[in-house]
Formats: structure tokens, sequence, C-alpha cells
């Protein structure tokens, strides 16, 4: 601009004479506006992965879609919350154990970029993906994003720590605020935090609307109606210039900063028309009496060029990993490899094409004409500059590019490069190749069951006990908080995670009712899974007696050998085991929709102790983007199931002589289930004690309650009873618990 401005000048002043004074003099000022300073470092691939918390750092610009680390501009540091549980220690009158855990969170500001922004999607922290394109975090606490604009209010968590007055708005600044981010992860510290920024919307940044808000930031505005060259995202990093943005970009496109009718104009083209110059006008002699040289040729030799560049770019299919793309020449005597590092996100095509357009530049500019202009076409030569198309009369059909112009002694000296090849060869086919990626599938809501179960191992109960199972239909579920509530919804505490998802589901047909004592093979029922990831398997016999495959439908333990897949996540069970644990007074009832939850290496969670027999119970099963607020209670009452002693088996009445009949029966035990001695099952209870009762019908007409597991029915009390002997007997047996009082009964028809 100044070499125009001063060459007017000078032509006014002092004519052709003055008009190259003022050239030189104009150049001799652009290089002082334009020239790179004494120190320049470019952006890096990694100067901006890592986090800062230094006061006074840099923050970046964000163009088009970036991964980025930022800066954290205020914290509260850890804030520390104190979780109390008791578990029952000792067996039966035994005590409890206290048991206190501590957990951590943390708010903080990260700010982002220096210009705003539209949107933040995913987030990782210490490498690990905790928030998916869609908002969700898959750990505790929630997150706001303020997008830089220039009438932004302050955070409110910001201002209730700092106060109204003392609370900056930060206009003009993007970014986040964590509020209560869980730091259990993360070794109770903040982790390093990078962040999908997307700024400048649609699929492709334009470069040269990126060059031009760099120069409006330096006071200087540019025509970039030239610049057609696209990228997916750049960061701006601390120290960067314009200058040297512009550089940088140069590996991308063949970017140009020239004057324009007094206008700093950038392009990446050179124009569609260009000055036809005349061989016969050419030539400037330096000295007197010397030959006018009208053109004069330089052609680097294969060896000094490039057979290989590769160039390292940002990938977003990697993540905005690093990826590297190769443009090779096979025929050439060249065994030199050009690396080029390009800070800017790309899609693995765009870069194999600017590695291409890269190297083809490099061969094309191999070969330069050299022209000198005579002082009679000094001053004209004055308009011509680096990115201007060119030709000579007698080659008219042979396009060039001025890529260097100099004012040196009365003359004009240009460089010029031929214009073919410049653009490489179009190739666009590339991949990003395979990335250790984590999936952005959303976690979803949570889907809880709370179970009263019959003890699950040999390991006695003696408290209410209720289990907790969650899972979720997103196949991107990961884990849950369980939050309690034992006053009617007022206060909820968090008792327990669940960090793996349940198989869960609902029956389709009716399980019919079965037997307890044999394979049942004929019975069968479908059920549907809750996910379409989530799967049942068959196994064999021998590894269901041992406990495989153990599932609760409806409120009945049932086993299976043969899981038949009928679609995505609906299956056939078959093969069954009825009634297990205790549970056969369940058997009978059952309807399609019943639950379905498989317990075999199931991760429960486990109320025990906390609440009274009889309780009931509100709980949420939080995922980890989801608030209290946001979730619906599931009320359970705390039963006793695991305390409820089981019914008796083998009845029997035996008339005695005199008329007396002789009752029997065999005592299970809660501990018996697995019967690997040959002696009897523990019993499991304070003392034994049972209730016997005969009934006529659904009356009870005689009771008893004994401590031994048999009684005699005198004659006596038959008559009293029903006015003779009778010979068939209405009998129902219950094991008495000091807890819960009477369990599951037997009840059997007898024939004496």
């Amino acid at each position: 601009m100044a070499t125009l401005i001063l060459s007017a000048i000078g032509t006014a002043v002092a004519g052709p004479v003055g008009a190259i004074v003022g050239a030189v003099a104009g150049s001799m000022v652009d290089r002082a506006l334009f020239a790179p300073s004494l120190r320049r470092e470019g952006a890096r691939l990694g100067d901006l992965s890592v986090q800062s918390s230094a006061y006074g750092a840099a923050v970046p610009l964000v163009y088009g879609r970036a991964r980025v680390a930022g800066n954290v501009i205020w914290s509260t540091g850890l804030i520390e919350s104190r979780h109390e549980s008791r578990t029952r220690v000792g067996g039966k009158g035994g005590g409890s154990v206290t048991n206190v855990t501590y957990s951590y969170a943390a708010s903080f500001a990260v700010a982002l970029s220096a210009r705003p922004i539209l949107a933040v999607r995913r987030v990782w922290a210490d490498g690990k993906l905790i928030r998916d394109s869609d908002g969700h975090l898959t750990v505790g606490g929630r997150m706001r994003l303020h997008g830089g604009s220039e009438r932004q209010p302050p955070d409110p968590l910001m201002q209730a720590a700092l106060g109204l007055a003392m609370t900056p708005a930060h206009r003009g600044l993007a970014y986040v605020v964590f509020e209560q981010l869980e730091l259990a992860e993360f070794a109770n510290r903040i982790p390093v935090l990078t962040f999908e920024v997307v700024a400048d919307d649609g699929p492709a940044l334009a470069l040269g609307a990126l060059l031009a808000d760099l120069g409006a930031r330096a006071g200087v505005g540019l025509d970039i109606a030239a610049v057609t060259a696209t990228a997916t995202g750049f960061a701006v990093g601390a120290g960067a210039t314009p200058r040297g943005v512009g550089e940088a970009l140069q590996a991308l496109a063949p970017l140009r900063l020239v004057d324009r009718q007094g206008v700093p104009t950038l392009a990446d083209t050179p124009p569609a028309a260009g000055r036809v110059l005349d061989e016969d006008g050419l030539g400037a002699a330096l000295e007197a009496g010397d030959p006018p040289a009208r053109r004069t040729w330089t052609r680097l030799p294969e060896t000094a060029l490039p057979r290989e560049i590769s160039l390292g770019y940002l990938d977003p299919a990697r993540d905005y990993q690093a990826g590297l793309q190769r443009a090779r020449r096979l025929a050439t005597a060249s065994r030199l490899t050009e690396p080029a590092d390009l800070p800017v996100v790309l899609a693995a095509p765009a870069a194999k094409q600017a590695a291409e357009g890269l190297l083809a530049r490099r061969w094309c500019q191999r070969e330069q004409c050299h022209v000198q202009l005579p002082w009679g076409l000094a001053a004209a030569g004055l308009t011509l500059e680096p990115g201007d198309r060119v030709a000579f009369a007698s080659q008219p059909a042979r396009d060039w590019q001025v890529v260097e112009t100099t004012i040196e002694a009365g003359r004009v000296a240009l460089a010029l490069v031929p214009l073919t090849g410049l653009a490489g060869d179009g190739v666009t086919e590339a991949e990003s190749g395979v990335a250790p990626t984590q999936p952005g599938t959303p976690h979803g809501p949570t889907t809880v069951q709370l179970l009263d179960l019959p003890p699950l191992s040999s390991v006695p109960a003696d408290s209410p006990r209720l289990h907790v199972a969650a899972g979720g239909a997103s196949t991107g579920w990961r884990r849950a908080s369980i939050h309690a509530s034992s006053d009617g919804g007022l206060s909820y505490v968090r008792v327990a995670d669940i960090a793996a998802r349940t198989i869960m589901g609902v029956t389709t047909t009716v399980l019919p009712a079965g037997a307890t004592d044999l394979w049942d093979r004929m019975a069968s029922v479908e059920v549907e899974l809750l996910a379409a990831d989530m799967a049942l398997a068959s196994a064999p016999p021998a590894s269901v007696l041992a406990g495989a495959n153990l599932c609760l439908i409806g409120q009945e333990l049932v086993q299976f050998t043969t899981a038949e897949q009928l679609d995505v996540a609906r299956y056939r069970l078959s093969g069954l085991l009825r009634g297990r644990r205790g549970t056969e007074d369940a058997m009978a009832g059952h309807l399609a929709g019943e639950r379905f939850v498989l317990l075999a290496d199931a991760a429960l969670a486990t109320f025990e102790g906390s609440a009274t027999l009889g309780q009931t119970l509100l709980v949420k099963a939080l995922s980890p983007y989801q608030s209290l607020a946001e979730v619906a209670p599931v009320a359970a009452t705390m039963g006793a199931r695991a305390l409820r002693p089981l019914s008796p088996v083998r009845l029997s009445a035996v008339r005695l002589a005199g008329g007396d009949v002789a009752l029997a029966w065999v005592r299970r035990s809660r501990l018996g289930f697995d019967w690997v001695d040959g002696a009897d099952a523990p019993l499991a209870e304070e003392s034994e004690l049972y209730d016997v009762a005969v009934l006529a019908g659904e009356a009870v007409v005689r009771a008893w309650r004994v401590t031994t597991p048999a009684l005699v029915y005198a004659a006596a009390e038959q008559i009293a009873d029903f006015g003779i002997a009778p010979t068939t007997l209405d009998v129902r047996v219950a094991q008495v618990s000091a807890r819960v009082g009477a369990g599951v009964p037997a009840r059997r028809v007898l024939t004496i």
C-alpha cells in the first residue's frame, strides 16, 4: 500500500524518476509493516492440548470446530461431602459398624476462546469422554456455557461465591462453568479438560474470513474475495500473529497478500486475466555497455526437491488427534521427505488434497523465470504484484505467476513460476485410519428395579434387606447413583453407586405354574430385554445347578438352561428350575409384562439395616447428568424375604393306636439351599418354632405352636373339632422367626 502511495507522490513531483524513488521508499515501509519479527514461533499441533491455570495466560481464538484445553479462571477448591452407612456384624445378636466415607467435588470456570462461540459439544477429562454430543455428562455435576457475547451476564454460581459487585461477566470471552463436578474418577483433583468447541457455523471454515478477522483485530482491513480455501477448524494459540497464521496456512493454500488499488488483498488463486509481456521490450542493463538480459531461467535439480511430503493435521474423525497424510512422486531421483505440520482441523480427504497440492507447488516452482523491465517500463512494472498472472507474447497459451518483485537501481525485476501444476492432481480419497476413539452414545435415563429377595448366598441376613438393580435402554448407559429417602421425599441421601448394568426386561408371555422337585422341560417363557445390546446365554445343566442363569420373574426365582434368541432383544427361556431359594409361593399367578431381572453376576446395591421392617422407602436412580428433581421416585417397602423362614416340606399324618394322629414335617433353612454334606441344614433362627393349623375350608379349627417338627392330634380333639375321626386333614405348617414372625406356610390335604 505504501509502495503505491509514495510512488504516486513521486510521479507527481519528479516524473518517472520520482516514481522509482517513491516505489523504493514505499517497499521499505511495506517490509517494515508486513515483515516478520526477529523471533517468530508458529502454532504447533499440540500447543492447545494442555490445560493451564496461570494468571494472564493467553486464551486461544477458535474458528470453526476445534478441540482446546482452555484456562481455569476461577475455582472454589475441593468440596467435601460425608456419607455414612451401617453394616451389621457378628451374626445374630451382634452389633453394627458405621462406615464413613467422603467424596469430593469442585466448581470452577474454564476460559475457552477469546472470541464468541456457538456451542461446546464433547468434553474429555484426562482423556476420558465425560460429556457426549447431546450435552449429557457421564459424571456427577452440571456444566453451563457462556458463549462470549458482549452482553452476557455474570455466572450466578460465581456471583454467589464472589458477590454481586465482584463478579466479572467476562464479556467477549467464551467460558464454561462446572458446578459440583464429582472428582472421584480423577484422584480427587480437577482433571485436565479438553473441549470440542464450535465457533464462524456450517460444514466448513472459510480461511479468508479467519484471516480477515485476525486482520481486523490488528487494525488492518483485508479484501478476502479471492480466497477460496476452507478447513474444518482452527485455533489460534498464544503468541500467534496474523502473518504467522498466514504463513502456517501456506501449506493448505498458496496465500498471497498484495495491494490492489490501495487495498490489502488476500488471494490463493491468480487473477483470471493477466498481462502479456512483449519479449522484445524486455531487458535492462545494470551498467552502461552491458547487454540487456531479457529473460533468465533457473531450474533446481530433482535431488533438491521433495520426493514425499508428509502433512500433519488435526483429524475430527479421530477426536481431533494428530493425523498424517502423504503425497509422493514415484518417477524421480530425489529421496527427500519434507514434513509439514499444519495446525488446522481437516477431514482426511482435504488433508490428502492439501499434501498433493503442496507437493505440486514445490515441483512447479522448481523452474523460475527472471525478467528485467527496462527503465522505460519500470513504472509500469510497479503495478505487478506477487500473485499476478502474466504471459509472454511468444507463448500466449502458457501462463506464469509473479512470485516476487524487486525494485533496484532503476529497474524492476520479476520472478515468475509456471501456473501449470500448481493445484495438484485433485486426489481426494483418503482415510483417517483406525483410532481408539470413545463412543459418543448418550448415557440415557436409568431404569431401576427394587428387589426383596431371599438370601442369595450362605451369609445369613439379620436385618431387613432391599436390593437395587439398575440399567438403561441406551447402549451408552454406564452407571447410576442411588439416592434414598425414608421421610417421604423431604430429603434424599446418596446410598450407593452402581457401576455396571444389570440385564433386565419384561416377559411377553405367561410363565405357567410348575413344580420345584424336577426339571421343567415343557414350560417356557419369552422375555424382551431393555436394550438391544443386552444378551442372554444358554448354560449346561451342571452349570445351572451350580448357580448359573438365576433370574427373577415377577417374584419367583427361576433358572434356565436354554436361551433361544427370537429377535434382537427377545429370547425364549426353557429348561427351567422353578421356585428357587424358597420362592415356590410365587410360582402361580404369573402375567405377561412382569419384570425380568438376571441376577447371575448382576451388580446389585443393597440397603441393610438402614430402615425398619415395613417402612416405605423412596428411591431415585440418577444417571450422571441428572439431578434429583429430574427423576421420579420409585417406592418400595422394606420387606423381610431375606429373614422369612422357608416353608416346611414332606408333611405327613399317621393314625396311632387309640385314634391319635401323628403329624410330622421336615424343616428347611435359609442357610441350607446347598445340601453338600448329607447332614441337616443349620437352623438359621434363634430357636426352632412352628405354627401348625388344621383347617376346614379357610377356617382354622385347631392351632398349635410347637418347638419340634412333629405333634400329636389327639382323638378327643378330632371329635371335638369334626364330630368324627376324619380320614383326611387339611394341615398348614409355618416356621416362625423371632424377627418377622411366621414364614411361608406349607399346606397339604393329608390322607390318614
